[in-house]
């Protein structure tokens, strides 16, 4: 059987909705195991996980997720494994059975959806919801009627409540395992495992420095171990994301030597004696450097400090120094 004859194998077996997502599953887990060994079942159980992995999380704005590669894949299942008995216990006490209530991600996430309406009144419509899921109900209705709000359920059912401890015990496993509160639920609730590829890059969207200073907050979560090259595309995305960075180099040793020089003698001179500061810093920086990095006049030295103090100016000054700085006349 031929790639096209699989792929069409497994969208003959899959449930509605999923058939699309095929070939891209395929695809992605070619990308990472290089043997045959992926069967119709596989492929179908991977989908919703590759979907979840492939989604933003709430309230995040990722720049850059790594590629799911094999050893990502592993550490994913193996910590899912390692979860399966605290996922059970969960749904045996909350559902009265080990096994997951929902059979499709869909399904799940519109039940997620009546819990993360945040409100203490519930629709009818979503109120039965609960009650044909968790099948516990106590057999009292109790309506609120206002023109406002319409009719809620007032009554919630004991296991909605019952849910809130549910939802303690899922965020005490996100920070003790760094995967999401929204994938542990959907594993409860449809079996579908958490995936993660190894890092993950976010920024808020905006810069939190006022002025012309130029500052953002970068969130990097590492959560396999990274190669060389890994390491190296996490620079290069964080790069390209500052903007003000992207075209320019950074300092080196000579940059900063000079700089203190200059600042050693209480800063360039702005005015009288502007000449002579600099020739006799071009003196003594000639002295320590006989290896080529001489500077033939005092502009020279001048001008490369003025370069320096400008690209800093540019990026870091506040406005409440941006009338300082090295506007010096020359003699």
């Amino acid at each position: 059987m031929n790639k096209k004859e699989f792929i069409e194998e497994v969208q003959t077996h899959c449930p509605p909705g999923l058939g699309q997502h095929v070939p891209m599953a395929i695809d992605l887990l070619e990308g990472i195991v290089k043997y045959e060994g992926w069967n119709v079942s596989t492929v179908i159980q991977f989908i919703p996980r590759m979907l979840l992995l492939t989604r933003s999380t709430k309230g995040e704005d990722y720049l850059s997720r790594g590629k799911l590669n094999a050893h990502a894949l592993l550490t994913a299942d193996y910590v899912a494994e390692s979860l399966k008995p605290k996922i059970k216990a969960i749904r045996k006490a909350i559902f009265g059975s080990e096994e997951p209530p929902f059979s499709s991600l869909q399904e799940a996430e519109d039940w997620v959806n009546v819990y993360d309406t945040g409100t203490f009144f519930l629709e009818e419509e979503k109120a039965r919801k609960w009650v044909s899921v968790f099948g516990k109900w106590d057999g009292r209705w109790e309506w609120v009627a206002d023109d406002r709000i319409g009719e809620k359920f007032y009554g919630m059912t004991r296991a909605f409540w019952e849910w809130d401890k549910v939802e303690n015990e899922i965020l005490e496993l996100s920070d003790k395992t760094g995967i999401s509160p929204e994938t542990l639920r959907l594993y409860v609730l449809a079996d579908i495992k958490p995936l993660q590829t190894p890092y993950e890059i976010s920024m808020p969207g905006q810069e939190y420095c006022k002025g012309r200073r130029k500052c953002w907050y970068v969130n990097i979560k590492v959560n396999t171990e990274l190669s060389f090259e890994e390491l190296l595309e996490i620079y290069h995305t964080v790069r390209e994301a500052l903007g003000g960075f992207r075209k320019s180099k950074t300092f080196n040793e000579k940059h900063l030597e000079l700089y203190n020089m200059v600042q050693e003698r209480g800063s360039a001179l702005k005015d009288k004696g502007t000449v002579k500061f600099w020739k006799s810093l071009q003196q003594e920086w000639n002295e320590r450097h006989k290896n080529g990095d001489e500077y033939t006049t005092w502009k020279g030295v001048k001008r490369a400090y003025d370069l320096i103090y400008n690209k800093l100016n540019a990026l870091y000054q506040t406005e409440e120094a941006d009338n300082e700085g090295p506007h010096s006349q020359e003699e």
